[in-house]
């Protein structure tokens, strides 16, 4: 068989312990079903269907939203607790001072410092550079720092590029 790594995706997740106000919880959020058990388990509707949850298996929450089931012991041998690396805006604001590229977790793309003007400009998920940071955004404390992928480092140089009118050379003669 051909070999695969598991890519690096962060994704939330909680161990079931089955009390009330997990139970409560989790029913209200539409995570959980409620069905009678002895056992403690929990009915969980996922993509393929009802599956049952376990006490101590963990509810692990998709990259898509969905919510599925693992036994504790597969969990803990596939998973690493993410310890919270967050900063506020004013910390992430001196690292792209810097020239560094920051962002929210959640978000495609990331804010950077045109070095010429100093301003922030913002790259999109959807590989637009705008010049209009939301300032909504600077009210969040997890900021991380990321890096930049090839083809997004194509599309912020390709849009400098854009904006750098060339010189003619004639024109420059001509004029003096």
């Amino acid at each position: 068989m051909t070999k695969f790594r598991k890519k690096p995706v962060v994704i939330e997740a909680e161990q079931w312990l089955g009390t009330v106000e997990q139970k409560e919880r989790l029913l209200a959020e539409g995570v959980i079903m409620e069905i009678p058990s002895q056992d403690g388990s929990c009915l969980i509707p996922t993509l393929e269907g009802n599956m049952t949850c376990m006490l101590t298996d963990y509810i692990i929450k998709g990259v898509k939203g969905e919510y599925y089931p693992c036994k504790a012991e597969i969990f803990e041998l596939t998973y690493d607790l993410v310890e919270e690396e967050g900063m506020t805006y004013a910390e992430a604001e001196k690292l792209l001072l810097e020239g560094k590229l920051i962002a929210l977790p959640e978000w495609g793309g990331f804010w950077f410092k045109d070095e010429k003007t100093n301003e922030v400009l913002v790259l999109t998920k959807e590989g637009e550079v705008t010049k209009t940071p939301w300032e909504v955004c600077k009210e969040s404390n997890d900021w991380i720092v990321v890096e930049a992928t090839i083809e997004q480092q194509k599309i912020v140089a390709d849009y400098f590029a854009s904006i750098i009118v060339p010189v003619v050379k004639d024109k420059v003669k001509a004029a003096k």
